[in-house]
């Protein structure tokens, strides 16, 4: 318990850099496709149609799958929150002592790859788990 672990700390700006660079290639693609005809990559319909369609997921989310879930948590949490007060300060407590359980044995599975890492961490989750 006296050792010191690093934080592996996971920028979700990662994550919206690659959507970007792939939304670049699509208009890139697009453009190509464009302006050299006979040699396009892949066929601006196709393109338009992969733009569209994720513009129409991401708007659906954000303007109204998004509100309309936290609307319905928020009214969950109120609801229950009287009767289940103490029981959710616990839990509350108990939440930064998983995580450092959880990333913890993350990092002593990271010497496996693929499927046998998932065993281990699973391995080493469970032992840490019942140890505490």
């Amino acid at each position: 318990k006296g050792e010191v672990l690093l934080e592996q700390k996971h920028d979700p700006r990662k994550i919206k850099i690659i959507f970007i660079l792939i939304w670049l290639a699509l208009v890139l693609f697009y453009i190509q496709g464009k302006l050299y005809p006979a040699n396009t990559i892949i066929p601006s319909n196709i393109i338009i149609d992969i733009l569209v369609r994720s513009i129409f997921i991401i708007l659906t989310w954000y303007i109204l799958l998004s509100p309309i879930i936290m609307i319905l948590i928020r009214k969950l949490i109120y609801k229950h929150q009287s009767r289940y007060h103490d029981e959710m300060k616990e839990v509350l407590k108990l939440i930064p002592e998983t995580k450092h359980i959880f990333t913890h044995s993350l990092e002593l599975s990271s010497a496996e790859k693929g499927f046998s890492r998932l065993k281990s961490f699973l391995k080493i989750l469970l032992i840490n788990i019942l140890s505490e």
